[in-house]
């Protein structure tokens, strides 16, 4: 590498940095793409398609849940993740009552 070329993309995080990314998590690390496809996996889900919103949203928290102890999220996934915990509680009680 020359000292006037670009030096290369830093590798993306595990967390979805872009505001308009509806998503908590990068499928573009590698780490999280292989769980993502171990989740399709497990579901029977054709590797070939996406998931629906409502099943990456499930995904999404559930590696919210399993690797921010250990990579602290930023404020924007931290909120978001906070805000769809509490509509799936308000939606279970208004179920069960």
């Amino acid at each position: 590498m020359n000292w006037w070329d670009r030096p290369p993309d830093p590798p993306p995080g595990l967390w979805a940095e872009d505001p308009r990314n509806p998503y908590l998590t990068d499928l573009r690390h590698p780490v999280i793409l292989r769980e993502y496809i171990r989740y399709k996996q497990e579901r029977d889900f054709p590797l070939n398609f996406p998931i629906s919103d409502g099943e990456r949203l499930t995904f999404d928290m559930r590696m919210v849940e399993k690797y921010a102890g250990k990579h602290i999220p930023p404020e924007r996934v931290r909120f978001r993740y906070h805000e769809i915990a509490r509509r799936v509680k308000k939606a279970q009680k208004e179920k069960d009552a």
